[in-house]
């Protein structure tokens, strides 16, 4: 027997309570500032070691032009430029272990599971003043497969910067090669790089808004099967973000076994990218 079943038989539910449901939207910032604070100072100095050796490349490849070395040798140094950012990208994933990436997700994973949890067992005992029991072998599958996921994806927002900026290098340096400005060539990197840079905060921010969100509705999921809740009413955020597709959704009574689709896609609330809605379940 599962705990709503139990729970309607052995106390009176209170009927009049209102069952609320948010987003953990606290989650999401605390887990942004942590992970920026992380790859801030990483970026700042990787920037820092690109700047030191353009001068270098910059000048090695116009005595190229010239023909000072042959063919074969530019071409070694060519590899050499790509193998530098190699050695960058492998410093920054041993960077980001001596930092405790995992042990800083893992620790996100527990606090969106007893987030999910503390407000699925307030709505519970709001209705029938009792508290909920579950089990926890779901849960812990979907944690190890969070944690890998963001794990990976932290990785790739460093790796990807560190290709964007080796990309504009070897544009720079192509563009050196028609024009003895360096110090033109070398301003303009500086801007690239600082847009970049901006970015990577973006980045950072989708991606906690995206996971804390996603795995909140996961967990939520879960949780309301194992206990029993057999239906739900999708709930929005209600303001200009959400997509069209969801506010259509708004306010309707849904199955979690048989879920709406959207485009052919089966969604629930927080399963799709950036999605802030919640399940708000009915007892």
């Amino acid at each position: 027997m599962k705990f709503i079943e139990y729970a309607n038989r052995k106390s009176k539910p209170n009927n009049r309570v209102k069952i609320q449901a948010e987003p953990p939207i606290n989650l999401e910032r605390q887990f942004q500032r942590e992970l920026f604070y992380i790859l801030e100072p990483a970026i700042a100095e990787i920037n820092k070691l690109v700047l030191k050796k353009l001068p270098v490349w910059l000048d090695y490849y116009s005595m190229n032009t010239d023909g000072f070395f042959d063919q074969n040798e530019s071409d070694e140094n060519n590899t050499e430029v790509s193998s530098w950012f190699d050695k960058i990208k492998l410093m920054l994933g041993l960077y980001l272990t001596y930092k405790g990436i995992k042990s800083i997700i893992k620790k996100y994973s527990d606090k969106i599971v007893k987030y999910s949890k503390v407000k699925l067992d307030n709505q519970i005992i709001k209705k029938y003043k009792m508290n909920p029991y579950y089990s926890e072998d779901n849960i812990e599958k979907s944690k190890l497969l969070w944690i890998d996921r963001n794990i990976n994806s932290v990785n790739d927002i460093a790796n990807n910067y560190v290709n964007k900026i080796q990309a504009h290098v070897n544009n720079v340096i192509t563009k050196s090669r028609a024009s003895e400005n360096k110090t033109d060539h070398i301003n303009e990197f500086k801007a690239t790089v600082d847009v970049h840079a901006q970015k990577i905060e973006g980045n950072i921010a989708n991606l906690a808004r995206d996971q804390v969100s996603g795995f909140d509705g996961e967990t939520t999921m879960i949780l309301q099967n194992e206990i029993g809740v057999k239906k739900f009413i999708w709930q929005t955020c209600r303001d200009e973000r959400v997509r069209p597709t969801h506010r259509e959704l708004e306010g309707r009574e849904c199955d979690w076994n048989d879920l709406p689709k959207i485009a052919g896609e089966t969604v629930w609330p927080g399963s799709q990218y950036n999605c802030r809605c919640t399940a708000k379940p009915i007892f």
